[in-house]
């Protein structure tokens, strides 16, 4: 067999994105979200209740948009520097 068939019958090393890849992209699960602002899952969705924080639903998952992840960690590091952002009660 020759190099090119034999290069051709490989698997390809990397496997294709998916579509809810692709669906999730720029977006946070709320595991993430928490873990990366030291807080629970349970005072993160206290947040979204009380709409400070933005979210989409893909596939019967609450995602949070990097953007807003960005914006509220902006948002805290003006008014109170670093720690946990403000739940504001």
């Amino acid at each position: 067999m020759n190099p090119e068939a034999e290069f051709h019958n490989m698997a390809p090393m990397k496997r294709q994105a998916s579509a809810l890849d692709s669906a999730t992209s720029g977006t946070l699960s709320l595991a993430q979200v928490a873990r990366r602002w030291q807080i629970s899952q349970r005072e993160l969705r206290r947040m979204l209740g009380d709409q400070q924080l933005s979210f989409v639903q893909i596939r019967g998952k609450f995602r949070v948009p990097v953007r807003e992840v960005k914006r509220i960690e902006r948002a805290r590091s003006t008014r109170s520097g670093p720690g946990r952002p403000s739940r504001g009660r």
